[in-house]
């Protein structure tokens, strides 16, 4: 009998807590939507204007799983919400990566361009505005960063060869 009592206190609880662990799973369902439309967005503007291979985003429907769990209720068991609820977790954190991995692109390439640009400034606040090969490596590194598709590893070493040459024209002063 103790068994039996365990299993009517497990349904009995899980009967009561039901509609609230749907409703946070509700929720979160509807931030794995956001985070994924928002990833689809970035995904365009990353794949139109950086080389490279850029992940898909996520599409596990778990909006169709929390329906079901919803459709099958009272008849659902403790591990079959669990299940869905944990579903959702996984669902929002892929959808987050996805998401921080491609804007973190779009940052990288930001990042570059913005210190290609203090380089210049410094070059040019220290008399070397007028230096033929200084300007001849930014106008490289600035076609890279510009292009479209941006290589952003290209784009990298071309900053860098900027940069040390405009460092060692500072330190040969």
């Amino acid at each position: 009998w103790s068994g039996l009592a365990a299993r009517v206190a497990e349904v009995g609880d899980l009967h009561r807590t039901f509609e609230a662990r749907v409703a946070v799973a509700a929720d979160r369902v509807a931030e794995v939507e956001a985070v994924r439309a928002r990833a689809r967005g970035v995904r365009v503007e990353v794949v139109a204007t950086i080389a490279g291979i850029h992940p898909d985003v996520p599409g596990t429907d778990v909006a169709g799983a929390l329906d079901g769990l919803r459709r099958r209720f009272p008849d659902v068991v403790e591990s079959d919400v669990v299940a869905v609820e944990s579903a959702v977790v996984v669902a929002l954190e892929r959808a987050r990566g996805v998401l921080a991995h491609l804007t973190g692109s779009l940052d990288r390439r930001a990042e570059l361009r913005g210190r290609l640009e203090a380089y210049r400034a410094k070059a040019g606040g220290l008399g070397f505005g007028e230096d033929a090969e200084l300007a001849a490596l930014h106008r490289q590194a600035r076609n890279v960063l510009l292009g479209v598709p941006c290589d952003l590893n290209a784009g990298t070493v071309a900053v860098l060869r900027y940069q040390r040459a405009v460092l060692a024209r500072t330190e040969a002063r």
